[in-house]
C-alpha cells in the first residue's frame, strides 16, 4: 500500500516536472508570441487573426473527436502488460484520426470562400482560412502523437518539442512579416504553418525513436473504442465550443478591434490557467489507480494546484490593467475591463479539466459530455443574447456582455461538474481546501492595492516588485497558517533528488541531445 501509494507520487512529481517544461515552454513562448503579434497587427489586425484561427481550432477538434484523449487511455492501459495489443490500438485509432483529420480539413478548405465573403462579411479571411486548412490537418496529426509521450514516461520530448514549436513560430513568422510587411496578418498565419510542419517532423522522428510500433493482428475491442470515443467527441467539440466560439460570434456581429480587444484579455487567462494544468499527466497516472482509492491522491492534486491556482486568479484581477498596458500596450486598454470579469476562468479551467480527466481514466465520460454540451447551447445563447441586447449601446458593452455570459457559463460547468463527480465516482471537491489559499489571496490583493496607491504609475520595475511582493505575501500568511509545512517541501524534495535545482538544466540537455 505505502509502496503503491510512493509510487504514484513519484510518477506524478516526475512527469509533472517534465510537463511543467512543456507547459511553461508552450505557455510562456505562446504568450511572448501573442504579445508581438498583438503589437505589430494592432487591435483590427489581431482581431482577424484570432477570428480565423479560432475557426481553424474548431476545425482541429472536429478532426479530434475525443481520439487523442481515447488513444492515451488506451494505450496507457495496455502498453505496459501487451505491446502487441497496444500496438494493434495505435494502428486502429490512427486509421481513424487521418479518416476524420482529412474530412474537416477538406471541410475548411471548401467552406473558406462562404464563410469569409457570406457568413462574416470578412473577405481578408478567405486566404488566412485557405492556408488554415493545411494547420488543421497538420495540426491534428501533431496533437495525435504528442499524446503518445504521457503514456510511457516519456515527457521531455514533448517538452523539446515544444521549445523548438515556439523558437520557430516566432522566427518564422516575423522572417516572413519581414518579407511580407504589407500582408501581415497573412504572413503570420503562413509563418504559423512553416513552423508546425517542422515540428510534426520532429515529433514523428520522436515516436519512430521511441515507439516506433509494428502492426499486428492482435484483436482487439473496436466497439468498445467507439463508444468511448462518441461520449468524449461530445465533450471535446462542445468543449472547444465552449472555448471559442464567443470569438466566432462575436466576428457575426462586431468589428474586429473589439475581438482583438476580447482575445487580448482571454489569451493571457488562458495561458496562466493551461499553465496550471497538467491533463496529461493525471489522466495517465490515474488510469492505473484503483478505482476505489481515488479520493487521496484526488485531494492531493486538487489541493495543491489550488495553492497556485487562486493566487494566481486573484492576482490577475488585481493587476489587470498593469498586465494589459505592460504585455499589449496602451493600445490595448480597454481589453482591461474584459479582463476583470474573464480572470475567475482560470480556476474554473483548471479545477473542471482535473474533473474531466478523472472520469475518462474511469470510462464515466457519459454524464460529463452531456453536460459539456448542455453548456456549450447554453453559452452559445447567452452570448447571442447579451451581443443583441447590449449592442445598440456600444460595441464594448456587447464585448462586455459576451464575456461576462462565457463566464457564467462556466460557474455553470463547474456547479455540474462537481455534482457529476460526486453522483458517479464518489468523489467529493472539498471547498474546505479552497478557504486558506483564498485568505491569504485576499491579504496579498489588499497589500498590492496599497502598493498601486503608492505607485501609481508603475514601470517596468515596479510591476516586477509588486508581483515578487504580491508572492512573497502570500506564501508567507500561507506558511504561517499552516498551509505549507516544513516537513511537506522536506518529503517533496527527497522524491525528487534527480530534478533538484543543480541537475535539471543538465539533464534537460542531455535529453535534448539524446533525441536529437
Amino acid at each position: 500500500m505505502v509502496q503503491a501509494k510512493s509510487s504514484f507520487r513519484k510518477t506524478v512529481i516526475q512527469e509533472s516536472f517534465w510537463t511543467l517544461i512543456a507547459t511553461l515552454a508552450s505557455r510562456a513562448g505562446g504568450l511572448v508570441f501573442t504579445i508581438l503579434l498583438a503589437r505589430i497587427l494592432m487591435p483590427e489586425g489581431f482581431g482577424l487573426y484570432s477570428l480565423a484561427l479560432s475557426i481553424s481550432i474548431l476545425f482541429i477538434t472536429f478532426a479530434d473527436m475525443g481520439i487523442n484523449q481515447t488513444l492515451l487511455r488506451y494505450i496507457s492501459f495496455s502498453i505496459e502488460k501487451d505491446r502487441k495489443k497496444a500496438s494493434a490500438y495505435f494502428y486502429y485509432i490512427l486509421g481513424l484520426k487521418v479518416k476524420v483529420t482529412s474530412i474537416a480539413a477538406a471541410i475548411l478548405l471548401v467552406s473558406s470562400y462562404p464563410l469569409a465573403h457570406f457568413a462574416f462579411n470578412k473577405p481578408a479571411l478567405f486566404p488566412l482560412l485557405v492556408i488554415l486548412s493545411i494547420y488543421t490537418f497538420i495540426s491534428a496529426l501533431q496533437g495525435f502523437f504528442e499524446s503518445l509521450f504521457y503514456t510511457n514516461n516519456n515527457v521531455s520530448k514533448l517538452a523539446i518539442k515544444e521549445s523548438v514549436f515556439q523558437i520557430l513560430r516566432i522566427v518564422f513568422v516575423f522572417m516572413i512579416l519581414g518579407l511580407f510587411a504589407w500582408q501581415k496578418t497573412l504572413s503570420a498565419v503562413i509563418g504559423l504553418l512553416i513552423a508546425s510542419i517542422l515540428t510534426l517532423i520532429l515529433i514523428f522522428y520522436f515516436y519512430k525513436k521511441i515507439f516506433n510500433f509494428k502492426r499486428n493482428n492482435v484483436e482487439i475491442n473496436k466497439k468498445r473504442v467507439l463508444v468511448f470515443i462518441s461520449f468524449l467527441m461530445l465533450s471535446s467539440l462542445a468543449g472547444v465550443l465552449f472555448s471559442y466560439m464567443d470569438t466566432i460570434i462575436m466576428g457575426l456581429f462586431l468589428s474586429l478591434e473589439y475581438i482583438g480587444y476580447y482575445r487580448a484579455a482571454i489569451s493571457l487567462v488562458i495561458t496562466i490557467a493551461g499553465a496550471l494544468s497538467f491533463p496529461g499527466v493525471f489522466l495517465s497516472a490515474m488510469t492505473k489507480i484503483h478505482y476505489q482509492k481515488m479520493q487521496e491522491p484526488f485531494d492531493k492534486i486538487i489541493k495543491t494546484l489550488l495553492i497556485f491556482v487562486i493566487p494566481a486568479t486573484i492576482g490577475v484581477i488585481s493587476l489587470s490593467q498593469y498586465f494589459i498596458v505592460l504585455l499589449y500596450g496602451h493600445e490595448y486598454l480597454a481589453a482591461t475591463p474584459i479582463l476583470y470579469i474573464l480572470s475567475p476562468f482560470i480556476f474554473l479551467f483548471v479545477t473542471t479539466s482535473i474533473f474531466l480527466n478523472v472520469l475518462v481514466a474511469k470510462e464515466k465520460t457519459r454524464d460529463f459530455s452531456l453536460l459539456t454540451l448542455s453548456c456549450t447551447l447554453l453559452n452559445i445563447f447567452l452570448i447571442v443574447l447579451t451581443i443583441k441586447l447590449l449592442l445598440p449601446f456600444s460595441e464594448m458593452a456587447a464585448t462586455l456582455g459576451a464575456a461576462s455570459a462565457t463566464l457564467a457559463s462556466w460557474v455553470i460547468y463547474f456547479i455540474g461538474s462537481v455534482l457529476i463527480l460526486r453522483w458517479r465516482m464518489n468523489i467529493q471537491f472539498k471547498f474546505r481546501h479552497m478557504l486558506k489559499p483564498l485568505i491569504a489571496s485576499v491579504i496579498m490583493a489588499i497589500v498590492l492595492h496599497f502598493f498601486k496607491s503608492y505607485y501609481s504609475n508603475m514601470t517596468l520595475f515596479t510591476g516586477i516588485i509588486g508581483v515578487l511582493l504580491g508572492v512573497i505575501v502570500y506564501f508567507a500568511v500561507l506558511f504561517l497558517m499552516g498551509e505549507i509545512k516544513k516537513h511537506d517541501l522536506i518529503f517533496l524534495l527527497s522524491l525528487l533528488p534527480q530534478y533538484r535545482l543543480k541537475h535539471m538544466t543538465n539533464m534537460f540537455l542531455r535529453s535534448f541531445v539524446k533525441a536529437a
